[in-house]
C-alpha cells in the first residue's frame, strides 16, 4: 500500500509498550511501599520479641514504631530506599513521556 506509513504502527506499539512498562513499574513500586507499611504496622510487634528475633526497630505507618527480623529489616531498607527512588524516578519519566514524547506524524 503506496500510501500508507511504514514506521508510524511500530512507533505507536513502542510508546504504548514503554508507557505500559512505566506505568506497571511505578505501581509495583507504589504498592510494595504501602504493603510494607500496612502489613508491618498491622503484624509486628510493638515491643522486641528477642525469642522470634525481631529486635530491630522500623518506623511505619505515620511514624508507628515495630520490630521486625533482620530480613524484614533488609526488605523495609530496600523498598523505603532504592524502590522509592525508583518509584519516583519512573513517576518522573511517565509526566516526561505524557509531556515531550508526542505521537509520530503520518507521513
Amino acid at each position: 500500500m503506496a500510501g500508507e506509513p511504514k514506521h508510524s504502527n511500530n512507533s505507536r506499539f513502542a510508546r504504548k509498550a514503554a508507557v505500559a512498562f512505566l506505568i506497571a513499574v511505578f505501581c509495583a513500586g507504589l504498592l510494595s511501599n504501602v504493603y510494607i507499611h500496612l502489613s508491618y504496622s498491622a503484624n509486628m510487634p510493638r515491643n522486641p520479641e528477642i525469642a522470634s528475633g525481631r529486635i530491630f526497630q522500623v518506623k511505619v505507618n505515620h511514624g508507628t514504631l515495630v520490630y521486625v527480623t533482620q530480613q524484614e529489616l533488609d526488605r523495609a531498607k530496600i523498598v523505603f530506599g532504592f524502590g522509592s527512588y525508583v518509584t519516583l524516578g519512573v513517576g518522573l519519566l511517565l509526566v516526561l513521556v505524557r509531556i515531550y514524547w508526542v505521537e509520530p506524524p503520518l507521513l
